[in-house]
């Protein structure tokens, strides 16, 4: 029987390794770059729902304030928990976590939905406009 040669290992023993360190590479590697994939761009909701477009905030009342919040659709691979947002009534972003199912302080102050009622892109901007509305007309100087 003949021996394998060492230039015949080195040509079946190469690429299984280097199959090995992309995989290990890949998963060591994946929560930085989802990390990058989920933080948000902007801190209008407007402008926040074209980078997710499948996402639905869902608007809800906190302590007698309005706050949205918003769960992408798509989801990161290891994480317990679903990227989770939360914007004011104005429609800026206040906090958000990479990571709600390990993130217990942030559940702890903001909660999660049950039941959540989504808007759409129209009932979204009224709302927004509305609540624009009555911010700067409590602002508005008398007299000016």
């Amino acid at each position: 029987m003949k021996r394998f040669k060492p230039v015949c290992w080195i040509l079946v023993l190469l690429p299984i390794a280097g199959f090995g360190f992309w995989q290990t590479w890949q998963i060591v590697t994946l929560p930085a770059r989802e990390l990058r994939e989920f933080r948000p761009h902007s801190t209008n909701i407007l402008t926040f729902l074209e980078q997710f477009p499948n996402a639905r905030p869902s608007p809800f009342h906190l302590n007698g304030a309005l706050y949205y919040q918003v769960v992408p659709t798509n989801r990161p691979s290891l994480p317990s928990g679903p990227p989770m947002y939360i914007f004011d009534g104005s429609g800026y972003l206040v906090e958000w976590t990479f990571d709600s199912g390990d993130d217990p302080e942030f559940l702890k102050k903001w909660g999660w939905l049950v039941n959540p009622k989504y808007l759409d892109d129209d009932h979204l901007r009224e709302r927004l406009r509305e609540s624009r509305k009555a911010t700067s007309s409590t602002l508005a100087v008398p007299g000016r």
